[in-house]
């Protein structure tokens, strides 16, 4: 901590850390930008840091010791309490060794001090190497807008003339020297010759030949056959009276 200062400022892991108005800042530079810190994300490591060391204490301070630890407890409630048990009690033989104060910072006094946020942390990358031995977790800084990219003007395409093609000139066939011998024509059913058809023979209709039995007067004949039609039962004697 900076003793000359009127505030209550420390040095951590490689960070710098402002308490004010009863909350926790932090920032990797000594002159900021100071992102705020919430209470159950401040190293408890700095919350031991004796009453004594802060050069400009809250009103509630006074009636605590001096060499004891701020009773958070009692400022952030029990829930706070219950999820931080046993913050308040450690071994003082065993304390972390200090990290390297980031000298280089001291190349940009007020009037140099670097106001980009991308030129602040490229400086630190490239001359400050420590790595905190505890992770320390502050709420992200807010990301830039995206990038607007203006749309690049349509490229203009030169149509392209069509192919001018020059017509083939005809080609000459020399007819052959001795003439094509006649083919028969193929057998199918689309290149049979048409027969001629005798409608004398085909059409008309068979005739019986005539009969050699004499003809009966009452004509009555069986169909198919030159005999007589018999209409008598069977079995009925034949002759002139029956």
């Amino acid at each position: 901590y900076d003793p000359r200062l009127n505030a209550n400022y420390f040095f951590y892991e490689g960070t710098f850390w402002v308490f004010e108005e009863d909350d926790w800042y932090r920032s990797d530079w000594y002159n900021g930008p100071w992102m705020r810190v919430g209470r159950d994300e401040v190293p408890v490591f700095l919350l031991r840091i004796p009453v004594r060391y802060y050069n400009r204490a809250p009103l509630y301070f006074h009636p605590w010791a001096l060499e004891m630890a701020p009773r958070w407890s009692l400022r952030w409630g029990k829930g706070w309490e219950r999820r931080h048990r046993g913050w308040d009690r450690w071994d003082q033989r065993r304390v972390p060794p200090p990290a390297p104060p980031p000298l280089f910072q001291q190349q940009f006094p007020r009037e140099r001090y670097p106001n980009s946020p991308e030129l602040r942390e490229r400086l630190r990358e490239r001359n400050y190497h420590y790595r905190p031995r505890e992770p320390l977790t502050a709420p992200a800084p807010t990301p830039p807008p995206p990038r607007q990219i203006a749309p690049s003007p349509p490229r203009q395409v030169q149509p392209v003339p069509p192919r001018q093609v020059q017509p083939e000139p005809p080609r000459r066939i020399a007819p052959p020297s001795t003439p094509p011998r006649a083919q028969p024509p193929l057998q199918g059913p689309g290149n049979q010759a048409p027969q001629r058809r005798d409608r004398h023979r085909q059409d008309a209709p068979a005739t019986p030949p005539p009969s050699t039995e004499p003809r009966r007067e009452d004509g009555n004949r069986e169909r198919g056959n030159g005999r007589p039609r018999d209409d008598r039962a069977p079995g009925s004697p034949r002759g002139p009276g029956a």
